[in-house]
């Protein structure tokens, strides 16, 4: 195993709007002496994604492998994949809309590994406006209370590990029970159990999210179903640890909260009032940008329904204790 070099490992599905911008954003890295290898994994995609990658397998100025997998089988299963592969002690998960900022981000991930209890150390994903006014109507809805945002953790986005005590002292993701969301959580909750750390590592990266014309309303319920299944499996197996953290955990789950509360005597009124300031203030960039636009009627009533949504599929998630969307 090459100690001092990084292996980077990409999944990818149905990405044909975001690779090129990712590829270039690779390309233009002052410091690719560091990388061994590029794993682009693709998951069965159902797009032009093949296309763009055996393009720029032969036309990339790093060693590049490309995997096609002929089932759909989540992320996770596919990091899983790319680690078992990989032949360097590092490696670098990168999501498949990922633009990286900075010029020399490699030799900065593996600052932090200066500290033998490090195993992680994980970037900034941004939200910039300019991205967001790229998008169709339902995925500004979507998308519209990231904008502006710095988000720094754990979440695969670009993160940099290190193999050797992964696997000795962690393990590798949970494929069976999270399958497109949850698996970063899950990990990270059994990093901090190992007696290792996950530090940033400074680096910011652009998260650019597919930029499907056709994005529309179903999907938009779809993802949010996800992430709560997510989030409801992550309650079931780590309750300790979500519902230490009161701050956090009411951030996490706030939407859920908002419904259960108006169960609560004497906080049924503060719970009403606060679902439609809800309402609004979900998707409030959406509102002053888009107000010429027609659906902004069912904004207020769509963001409601999204609380039902949210409800169900973590409830069904804590039940279960897995995802299955």
């Amino acid at each position: 195993m090459t100690n001092q070099l990084i292996t980077i490992i990409i999944p990818v599905y149905n990405s044909e709007t975001t690779l090129n911008e990712l590829f270039d954003s690779l390309e233009a890295q002052e410091d690719k002496e560091l990388v061994r290898e590029i794993l682009l994994i693709n998951d069965n995609s159902t797009d032009n994604s093949q296309k763009i990658i055996d393009e720029y397998v032969s036309k990339s100025s790093f060693q590049v492998q490309s995997i096609l997998r002929t089932k759909n089988v989540g992320t996770g299963n596919n990091n899983n994949k790319g680690i078992d592969i990989c032949q360097t002690e590092y490696f670098i998960l990168m999501n498949d809309d990922i633009i990286v900022q900075d010029a020399k981000s490699f030799s900065k991930m593996l600052q932090p590994f200066a500290d033998p209890k490090v195993i992680c150390s994980y970037s900034t994903p941004i939200y910039p406006y300019t991205v967001w006014k790229s998008y169709n109507f339902w995925q500004k809805c979507l998308f519209s209370r990231q904008v502006g945002s710095e988000i720094p953790g754990m979440s695969n986005k670009f993160d940099c590990f290190k193999k050797t005590p992964l696997l000795e002292n962690v393990g590798l993701f949970d494929g069976k029970t999270y399958k497109n969301a949850g698996e970063n959580g899950d990990l990270s909750e059994r990093i901090k159990e190992s007696g290792y750390k996950a530090v940033p590592s400074h680096v910011k990266v652009i998260h650019l999210h597919n930029k499907d014309e056709n994005f529309n309303l179903t999907q938009i319920i779809q993802k949010e179903a996800q992430m709560a299944e997510a989030q409801g499996t992550l309650l079931r197996h780590y309750p300790l640890s979500k519902i230490k953290d009161i701050r956090e955990f009411a951030l996490t789950y706030f939407r859920p909260l908002l419904l259960l509360s108006l169960g609560v005597p004497y906080l049924q009124i503060v719970s009403f009032l606060l679902i439609l300031v809800y309402s609004f203030l979900y998707t409030k960039l959406v509102y002053l940008e888009e107000f010429r636009n027609w659906r902004i009627i069912f904004l207020p009533f769509i963001n409601i329904s999204l609380l039902f949504v949210a409800l169900f599929y973590t409830a069904k998630g804590f039940v279960y204790g897995k995802q299955q969307i």
